[in-house]
């Protein structure tokens, strides 16, 4: 997508507010992301009993798209924010989870 990025500041507030744990559902097949305030993005696929499959670590940075704050991988993929508890990634929709 195409984007621009914040100043280094603005991605750090970005970051403080977004981080947590995000899933798209609890069962096997279904998928996590944990964003930390530093920057990293930790995807996996559950498994079996919530096994963490297919672990990705990628980096992330605050920017805008389409006019809106996100948050942009390394790849370069965007991660949409919906909503204080709601992000986009890949077309898969994640909640905010609260173990």
């Amino acid at each position: 997508p195409k984007f621009t990025l914040m100043p280094a500041a603005e991605s750090a507030t970005l970051l403080a507010k977004v981080a947590g744990e995000y899933r798209t559902g609890s069962l096997e097949g279904d998928r996590r992301l944990i964003i930390d305030t530093i920057g990293t993005a930790r995807l996996a696929k559950f498994g079996p009993n919530l096994s963490a499959n297919q672990p990705t670590t990628k980096t992330v940075r605050g920017a805008i798209v389409d006019g809106r704050p996100a948050l942009i991988t390394n790849d370069p993929a965007a991660v949409v924010l919906k909503d204080a508890d709601t992000i986009l990634l890949f077309g898969n929709t994640y909640k905010r989870h609260a173990p």
